[in-house]
């Protein structure tokens, strides 16, 4: 459901067209020409086409301060206090990123900061197994597709919305290792990925970033395959146990460690926070339209989390 989740968004965008003929010339996948986007688009964030989008707005304490990179104690502590106070749903006076030049250069998290995401196209399985839950996105802008020069604004659009969805799945991610924890699980330390999302760096890094997990991805691209063959292995006799079998028989192909400057930290924080209230308002919503507008929880009630339903991504 991952893989197609994001190759729907990506071909019901009206520049998908031109974004498929472009990755054709180059012969190249359409994943590959949009994550090679992002850098670009992060490169060029001094134009006015981007800075438009990417400037914050006044802050609600009346004065502006410029945040910059943490390169000293002081620095850090202070966007670590930022963090905390994000997680608790509360305002940092004054702490604003207005000059983003130095403090996101070389950052294409930020490029998503105006665009927001409800990845439950097809419901959620995990961890609230609701099926009825829907998809949202947020941040959606109107584009000229009769003229030519508008085509790379619209390449900009999808590439920014295709990053968006990722992070949405990274978010998602958080918040099943969250329900497990919270239900006395042992914090997961490392996650294993495989499929054809492992592929994607970017989809690697930003689940690396997002979690705090390292990532680690196979050697074999066939990893069906070696699993199969994992099984027969200890069916056959070859090993004692399955666990046996694996250590043998399945190697780690790369680890991906996250980024863990505060800053970025602090950046994904606030995100994570609009991403939980998108949950609350499309259940709002919902029981506003049943004729009921009581408060929605992602505590309890019909949004419960249930962390037997946390399942694996591939």
């Amino acid at each position: 459901a991952t893989g197609a989740l994001m190759e729907f968004v990506i071909k019901s965008h009206w520049a998908y067209p031109f974004v498929k003929s472009e990755a054709d010339k180059k012969s190249i996948n359409i994943f590959q020409l949009l994550n090679d986007h992002l850098k670009t688009l992060k490169d060029l964030r001094k134009s006015d086409r981007i800075m438009s989008k990417l400037l914050t707005a006044p802050s609600s304490s009346g004065f502006e301060q410029y945040l910059p990179p943490a390169s000293s104690y002081e620095d850090a502590v202070r966007i670590q206090q930022a963090i905390y106070e994000a997680k608790k749903g509360r305002q940092s006076p004054g702490l604003r990123p207005i000059s983003t030049e130095k403090l996101w250069m070389g950052k294409i998290s930020y490029l998503t900061k105006d665009f927001h995401c409800l990845p439950d196209y097809y419901g959620n399985r995990c961890p609230f197994a609701d099926p009825t839950m829907r998809g949202m996105l947020s941040g959606l802008s109107v584009f000229n597709t009769s003229s030519g020069p508008t085509k790379s604004a619209g390449m900009d659009e999808l590439a920014i919305r295709y990053l968006s969805v990722v992070q949405a799945l990274a978010y998602s991610t958080r918040m099943i290792l969250e329900a497990l924890e919270k239900a006395g699980v042992p914090p997961v330390q490392v996650i294993f990925m495989c499929g054809g999302v492992s592929k994607n760096p970017v989809f690697v890094s930003q689940h690396a970033d997002i979690t705090g997990r390292r990532i680690c991805t196979p050697r074999d691209e066939e990893t069906v395959l070696i699993g199969a063959a994992t099984a027969g292995a200890c069916a056959g006799g070859s090993y004692k146990n399955l666990e046996e079998a694996m250590k043998a028989m399945n190697h780690v192909g790369s680890i991906t460690n996250p980024d863990r400057t505060p800053a970025l930290a602090l950046y994904h924080e606030r995100k994570y926070q609009v991403f939980s209230r998108m949950y609350k308002d499309h259940l709002a919503y919902r029981n506003i339209m049943k004729g009921t507008p009581n408060e929605a929880s992602l505590d309890g009630g019909q949004c419960s989390i249930n962390p037997l339903n946390a399942c694996k991504m591939s």
